[in-house]
């Protein structure tokens, strides 16, 4: 029989039934699955409890006798003379133990359901019997919220630096699509990362910070296996598999049956809280920044070149073409080792040129390192649009000042870079920071300015030149 069948035919409750296990008065079998078996036996046995403890006998008694150390009879002979102390609602319990002692037999031959059907109305007392047979049970929902809470943010938080530091993915601006992706890759990593922490440590980060762990209702850390099929029931039912308006409607449902029902993941577990001191709380919120932090750190670390330091040629080109693909400006164009563009795909034709063309790049090394950056573009007599080439230069500056310390993960010098870029679209300039100098010279005639874009002017000749360099300042 399986715990829910014995259950509902012994009358007792899961807990009353898991609390005479932990008290050695039932034994069952494991199967192959590692659940428990319940025999006929172990239901003859529950009967019995059941009838002698609504009999009000001492459960202590009730192991004695299990264990042979005391007789039924004697044992009779006690309670009816403790029975007969009180009055009223217990005059049924004195006139079945008198039948019991009449019937005569032995603990281990008596027909309990015979004497329970005589207690059809039980008292009471006897429900408060029962109810006591039942261990301790912690009831702090919203600190299993919490931390269930704070373990969804850390796999959530593994896989976004997954995505950061090893595939080098932007995580800004990316489709709607991949929000999903990234829920299913959460359950994955939760899948498989709890279970093995609830069985080697009892325990998850959030449950340990918040002072909870759980075993087994032997007390032992829970296998692997019941670990896994304990989060899948936790996502599915406790957390209604993160589905909109259902996901609500589970966890309410939780929260109402916590401590007053077993919730369908406890089936074959304990949960312990060791303390409920204030300083978890603390504790909690400050590991919440702490990951916060770490994720901002990642995202940091992510935006920098690949090639710190002193650059080779090679090593140039190789930031630009990655911080290309990271900040998708990467439309089919890519330079190869020696500066020389290289076309991936068919580019689109657009009449817009900067989008159709490249700047050609010169790149100076100085003692084996690359100490300015140059890229160029001339056109005459076109009629088409203009782009302002930020996206080069912002690339171009990021590859080459970006390696430098200076330009660290939480260095201003980026975003103030990126934002004076923007503000100068087709003009001259002049820009140093962080040991590097930036200078843009454009002159045109026949375009007339409009954003980030140069338009022809009709009925006149067209001219375009620009050049722009960086470089390394000697004292940097």
């Amino acid at each position: 029989m399986t715990i829910k069948e014995i259950e509902e035919r012994s009358g007792l409750t899961r807990a009353n039934i898991r609390f005479y296990e932990s008290e050695g008065l039932l034994k069952p079998e494991r199967g192959e699955n590692k659940y428990r078996n319940y025999s006929q036996e172990d239901l003859e046995v529950l009967k019995r409890i059941k009838l002698l403890r609504s009999l009000r006998m001492p459960l202590s008694e009730i192991v004695a006798l299990d264990k042979g150390e005391e007789k039924l009879i004697p044992a009779m002979d006690r309670q009816i003379a403790l029975l007969q102390a009180e009055q009223g609602e217990i005059d049924r319990a004195i006139g079945v133990c008198r039948e019991i002692r009449k019937d005569g037999g032995e603990y281990r031959t008596l027909n309990a359901q015979r004497y329970l059907d005589s207690l059809a109305i039980p008292s009471r007392n006897t429900a408060a019997v029962l109810t006591a047979d039942v261990p301790p049970k912690p009831y702090c929902p919203w600190r299993r919220y919490f931390a269930r809470s704070f373990d969804w943010m850390l796999y959530g938080v593994l896989w976004d630096l997954f995505l950061l530091l090893v595939c080098h993915v932007n995580l800004s601006g990316r489709a709607a699509v991949w929000s999903l992706v990234d829920l299913a890759m959460t359950f994955v990593l939760c899948f498989f990362l709890e279970p093995l922490m609830l069985h080697f440590f009892g325990t998850t980060p959030g449950k340990w910070i918040l002072g909870l762990s759980l075993t087994d209702s032997a007390g032992e850390k829970l296998e692997y296996g019941d670990a896994q099929y304990r989060t899948w029931v936790v996502f599915g039912r406790g957390m209604g598999y993160c589905l909109p308006v259902y996901h609500l409607i589970r966890l309410w449902k939780s929260y109402t049956a916590c401590g007053e029902e077993t919730l369908e993941w406890e089936d074959d577990t304990e949960l312990v809280c060791r303390d409920r001191k204030v300083w978890r709380l603390v504790a909690l919120a400050a590991a919440f920044l702490a990951l916060f932090g770490i994720l901002c750190l990642g995202i940091g670390l992510s935006a920098r070149p690949k090639h710190l330091g002193d650059l080779t040629t090679a090593q140039f080109c190789e930031n630009y073409n990655r911080l290309a693909d990271y900040y998708r400006m990467d439309d089919g164009a890519e330079l190869d080792a020696a500066g020389k563009w290289v076309f991936s795909q068919e580019v689109p034709l657009v009449d817009i040129i900067g989008a159709n063309e490249r700047p050609v790049f010169e790149i100076t090394e100085t003692d084996g390192a690359v100490s300015s950056v140059r890229f160029r573009y001339e056109s005459s007599d076109n009629d088409w649009l203009i782009s302002s080439f930020e996206e080069e230069m912002f690339l171009t500056s990021l590859a080459f000042a970006g390696a430098r310390k200076e330009f660290g993960p939480f260095s201003r010098a980026k975003k103030d870079l990126a934002a004076f870029l923007g503000s100068h679209p087709h003009e001259s300039f002049a820009y140093t920071d962080g040991g590097f100098t930036l200078i843009c010279n454009v002159e045109y005639a026949g375009y007339g300015k409009s954003g980030q874009y140069l338009f022809p002017t009709e009925g006149t000749e067209q001219h375009y030149s620009m050049e722009f360099t960086i470089t390394r300042t000697p004292e940097s």
